[in-house]
């Protein structure tokens, strides 16, 4: 599911346009997780989460950008395993 949401991060963000859009959404999910996992908005413990995802959905898109900068200098399509 996070590999997802950073391919549709990621993807969306191609377009300058909706970059902001698609931030609010990413910080709109990541908010709801750090919820659900029973973290009360405004403790250190919340903006701990916060900044957790947040990073995994940088290292995630990171991640498909060099996949995708390795595929194009390769010239070829290759399969992801």
């Amino acid at each position: 599911m996070k590999l997802l949401l950073s391919t549709l991060f990621a993807v969306t963000c191609l377009s300058i346009t909706s970059c902001d859009d698609a931030f609010r959404s990413a910080s709109a999910v990541e908010h709801e997780k750090c919820v659900e996992y029973g973290f009360r908005v405004g403790t250190p413990e919340y903006g701990n989460c916060r900044i957790a995802l947040e990073n995994q959905r940088m290292a995630n898109a990171r991640a498909l950008m060099s996949t995708g900068a390795g595929m194009m200098q390769a010239g070829q399509p290759r399969v992801l395993k």
